[in-house]
């Protein structure tokens, strides 16, 4: 099905498709979207994403923007700390942490979701001397709910 537009009102339970399918605003899917070419749009919304068979169902993939002041972090050492960002779950998965500015010596090491609204970011200081991460900047966090 290439460039059929459906009139107002069709509904349907499954759409089996090989061509492109484009979709406009509010569109509403409550069946099964099987796709062998693009699916595009603009807003869409789906309730659950599984790619690949097999794959596991994702409920949300979101992009946080989290301003933080990290503590300083002592020579030769990792520390965790924790950052408040609102609207993480405790079930949450963090696929990456983003510092926006590099510092020598410093690096994020690991994260996790680490309660409700917080997640907690491992700096590792890779130096002889205590680092400070630069304050007061905006932090890119991708979350995962599955």
């Amino acid at each position: 099905m290439t460039n059929t537009k459906f009139p107002n009102g069709i509904e349907t339970t499954d759409l089996t498709m090989t061509g492109d399918l484009v979709v406009g605003d509010d569109v509403t899917v409550t069946g099964d979207v099987v796709a062998t070419g693009d699916v595009t749009g603009s807003d869409g919304v789906l309730a659950t994403l599984t790619l690949g068979t097999g794959g596991t169902k994702i409920t949300k993939l979101k992009v946080y923007s989290s301003a933080q002041t990290p503590a300083a972090v002592a020579a030769n050492t990792a520390a965790e700390q924790d950052f408040t960002v609102t609207g993480v779950a405790a079930t949450d998965k963090i696929l990456s942490v983003v510092k926006p500015t590099a510092q020598a010596g410093l690096g994020i090491v690991g994260f996790r979701v680490k309660a409700l609204n917080t997640v907690a970011v491992t700096f590792g200081n890779f130096t002889a001397s205590e680092i400070t991460p630069t304050a007061a900047q905006a932090y890119v966090i991708t979350v995962l709910s599955v």
